[in-house]
Parts: structure tokens; C-alpha cells; sequence
């Protein structure tokens, strides 16, 4: 399902390599965005072509500066000819108070495949090929929350908010404590897959749960010279995953290091 997801958000941000349309396209009917609730929008329709999807036409949007000068939304959705649908949306960078440390966030993912390849159990493996595809109608979910606390270290002593989120900053040191952005940041989620009309799956070891729901910790540190570009510094993170499993799935957890 992760790379359904990606998908979603890959078209989603489609739209920045197409010129700005709608409210922020044009000066006869430019608003004054000082007084606006926005401060840039833009949208565009897409449309491609693959053996899984069919022909499959959309649309995708971002609002920047939705209600505060740091959030954003993002959403797209297609329908494709073989009835398949998806539909995705997320809130960036929402701070509850302009002074804070709290960055809160959302993302959304509803899709609905039809006649779709999927590789189930021992088709998952690496020496799999594209006969051991399972082809299923399957609905799919996948939300988000995000709550990131800014630590008061490094760059975030002061300014905590415009700290996190500039782009380009001084690196001034080789420790949290007096360089970079150090934060910590909780995602709870929940996801799921379920088919409908299919034939007989694949036999697996691992879990027939068609749901899962946990929580992600993060404790990210970044002395990056630049978020988008770097050319010096250092990114490390740490992330932990928590299933606290249910009646009809065990419990689980994994971390990764990310140097």
C-alpha cells in the first residue's frame, strides 16, 4: 500500500512543474492576498496512462499560506476508465499558537482499485516476477496526524517556527544543543486494504489483518546548511514504529536509523 500512497502524493505535487492558474494567476483578477485567507493557490489537470489504471484523468491543487503564512493543503484525485478512483489530501505546518513549538499536520489517502496487480505473500519476495501478480478489486485507506515539537536547542532557541521551516540557515556548530533543528514529532496512523470480489489469495505467514494502527516517533536533528539543497552539514533521525496489535493481529515494532 506504501507505494499506492506515493503515487498519490507524486501526482499530487504534479502541478509545480505546470505554470499557476486560478486565484493567483493573472493581475485583472488578483486579489489583495495581505487581507486573504490564502496567500498563493494553483491547480491543475492531469492526465496518464498505465496497464494497471487504465487511462486515468484528475485534478490537483495547493493552497500556500492557508490561514497562517507557514501551512499549506495539497490534494489531487483521479478516476481512471476501469472504475478505478483515488483521492488524497493533506494540511501542512498548522501552528495552534504563533509563538509555540507545535507544528500539526494531516494527510488523507482513499483509493478504490479495480482489476489491480497486487504481489501478496510469498509474490512479495525478491525473487518475484510479474506472474505471481494477484489481480484484485481492493479498497484502500491510509490517514495520518502529525504533531512536531520543536525543541528549544540549536537554531529553534528563539523563533522556533521560522527556524524549522526556513530554508537556508547557518550552520553553527556540530552538537543539537547549539546548531540546527532538533525536534521530536508524533504520527499516529491508520491503514488498511481490503478486497472485494477477488479470487482465492495467496497463503502467507505473515498477518490476514486487512487493518493496522499504531504510532511513528521521530527525533529528528538537522544542521543542514539547506533543507531543499544541502552542500554541508548533517541530517540524522531516528524513528520508531508501534503496532500495539489487536485480537486479530499480533503487535509489532521496528526503528530506523537515518544518518
Amino acid at each position: 500500500m506504501t507505494s499506492h500512497i506515493s503515487k498519490a502524493v507524486a501526482v499530487a505535487t504534479a502541478f509545480f512543474c505546470f505554470p499557476t492558474v486560478g486565484a493567483a494567476s493573472g493581475d485583472d483578477n488578483q486579489e489583495d492576498t495581505n487581507s486573504s485567507w490564502y496567500h498563493d493557490a494553483a491547480a491543475v489537470p492531469f492526465a496518464f496512462s498505465t496497464d494497471s489504471m487504465g487511462l486515468s484523468i484528475g485534478l490537483a491543487g495547493v493552497v500556500k499560506g492557508a490561514g497562517q503564512p507557514q501551512a499549506s493543503l495539497l490534494g489531487a484525485g483521479l478516476v481512471t476508465n476501469k472504475g478505478t478512483w483515488m483521492t488524497y489530501l493533506g494540511a501542512y505546518n498548522f501552528a495552534p499558537s504563533e509563538q509555540g513549538r507545535w507544528l500539526l499536520g494531516t494527510e488523507l489517502y482513499s483509493a478504490n482499485y479495480q482489476d489491480f496487480d497486487y504481489f501478496l505473500g510469498a509474490g512479495a519476495g525478491n525473487d518475484s516476477s510479474a506472474d505471481d501478480a494477484v489481480i484484485a478489486d481492493a479498497n484502500e485507506a491510509w490517514y495520518q496526524l502529525s504533531a512536531r515539537y520543536i525543541l528549544p536547542w540549536g537554531s529553534a532557541k528563539q523563533e522556533p517556527i521560522k527556524s524549522a521551516l526556513i530554508p537556508a540557515r547557518k550552520i553553527t556548530g556540530h552538537a543539537p544543543w547549539n546548531s540546527g533543528v532538533s525536534s521530536l514529532e508524533f504520527r499516529p496512523f491508520y491503514q488498511s486494504r481490503q478486497f472485494e470480489h477477488s479470487p482465492s489469495l495467496p497463503t502467507t505467514q505473515f498477518s490476514t489483518a486487512d487493518s493496522v494502527w499504531g504510532v511513528e516517533t521521530r527525533l529528528d536533528w538537522d544542521n543542514q546548511n539547506n533543507t531543499r539543497n544541502p552542500t554541508e552539514g548533517s541530517h540524522t533521525q531516528v524513528k520508531l514504529t508501534y503496532d500495539p496489535g489487536a485480537s486479530e493481529r499480533p503487535s509489532w515494532w521496528k526503528w530506523l536509523l537515518t544518518l
